[in-house]
């Protein structure tokens, strides 16, 4: 019938220590050869019959099936996942066992203060663990990833350590029901206690529930912060991909600005040397024309000097015969043509005046390009045309 059978696992019993505070008379092996199938029995002040012993497919161990005699109050029907533990018909006798020896007060409490110890010690490292999960809450994202990690383990471990706090209740349980199964006399006191560790345990199922919380909304923020941290990495490599077009952009630019700078170059070069070798064929014509210059300047002057020679000696050959004139009163030749036929070498040899040299600064300047007077062929205007016509074309 549902809600009918409830299961005891057997190796969960009150160990050998704890059955002989209890019961010096009992032990572990003994209490699990007494409970049969069809025995009477009390568990958390609920009676029932023992209708199966043995093991089951939804955990190892030994279990017992224990159908309640309050209807509604088991925890399953006796099946897990389909089967269900065999039903023994009613025709078994019931046996009944009594335990009158009341359990040691002084030790029960001292055992449940350390486990409230115990607990609480447990609950406080929680806390701080909960504490420094929270202060590290806004690291970056490969800490994220590794914190992921952490409170997975962390909730495993929680996992494992409500399961160990399960299986302390379910111990607490079976020993409280150990100790009401003790006699009538300690009924109150065990209620007691049962209440005692019952508001224990709704205060642990409240702590718990409140670190689930906790937990949950840890797990909610590290969500939000990894989405964040996506989101960033995201728009990180979004800036990053247009720094590489603006990079590939730029660079494609220099490249371009340096093939243009290179043929500038090349041009100027070409250029310069042009101008260079223009330069250098106007030196060579300059020196040709110079060097012309002075041959012709220098024949000018030889020529000037020996025309001025000759006409010294002639004014000195005419002062020489007007002398002779006036004091003879006689002209020995009827033609100054007469005269320098037949006195030309004489008069050249018994003239003794010296010629002077003409300062050649005292010369009028000829150029030899255009033929005009009053400048050099430095100073030729046709020269620096021809410049100014080589440096438009370049």
């Amino acid at each position: 019938v549902m809600s009918t059978r409830t299961w005891t696992d057997l190796s969960k019993l009150p160990s050998h220590s704890q059955v002989d505070t209890l019961t010096t008379a009992t032990t572990t092996t003994t209490t699990m050869n007494k409970i049969a199938v069809g025995d009477k029995v009390q568990i958390n002040s609920l009676l029932g019959t023992v209708r199966y012993i043995g093991a089951t497919d939804f955990k190892a161990g030994t279990w017992a099936g224990i159908e309640l005699d309050t209807v509604g109050l088991g925890k399953n029907d006796g099946s897990v996942d389909g089967p269900s533990t065999p039903h023994v018909p009613a025709k078994v006798a019931y046996k009944k066992h009594n335990i009158p020896l009341p359990p040691p007060k002084r030790m029960m409490s001292i055992e449940n203060n350390q486990e409230m110890m115990q607990l609480q010690q447990r609950i406080d490292s929680l806390e701080a663990e909960n504490q420094y999960l929270r202060l590290h809450q806004e690291s970056r994202v490969p800490s994220l990833q590794k914190k992921m990690i952490e409170l997975e383990t962390l909730l495993t471990g929680k996992d494992q350590e409500i399961q160990e706090k399960d299986g302390k209740i379910h111990k607490l349980e079976q020993i409280v029901a150990e100790v009401k199964r003790a006699g009538i006399d300690s009924l109150e006191m065990l209620e007691s206690v049962v209440q005692n560790y019952q508001n224990q345990v709704a205060a642990l199922e409240e702590a718990l529930s409140l670190e689930k919380n906790k937990t949950r909304q840890l797990l909610q923020d590290q969500e939000e912060l990894r989405k964040a941290g996506l989101e960033a990495i995201e728009s990180n490599e979004s800036t990053l991909r247009e720094f590489e077009k603006a990079k590939q952009l730029w660079q494609l630019e220099k490249i371009k600005l340096q093939d243009e700078f290179k043929q500038r170059e090349a041009q100027l070069m070409q250029s310069h040397h042009h101008e260079i070798k223009t330069l250098l064929q106007d030196i060579s014509i300059l020196e040709v024309v110079l060097q012309s210059k002075m041959d012709k300047e220098h024949e000018l002057n030889a020529s000037l000097r020996r025309e001025k020679q000759c006409n010294n000696k002639l004014t000195a050959e005419i002062k020489n015969l007007k002398f002779q004139i006036k004091i003879n009163g006689i002209i020995p030749f009827q033609s100054p043509a007469d005269y320098r036929c037949s006195h030309r070498w004489s008069f050249r040899d018994r003239l003794d005046t010296p010629i002077e040299e003409e300062d050649e600064s005292d010369l009028p300047l000829d150029c030899a390009l255009c033929g005009k007077n009053g400048h050099d062929i430095i100073h030729c205007s046709i020269l620096s045309e021809n410049q100014q016509t080589n440096m438009h074309i370049h």
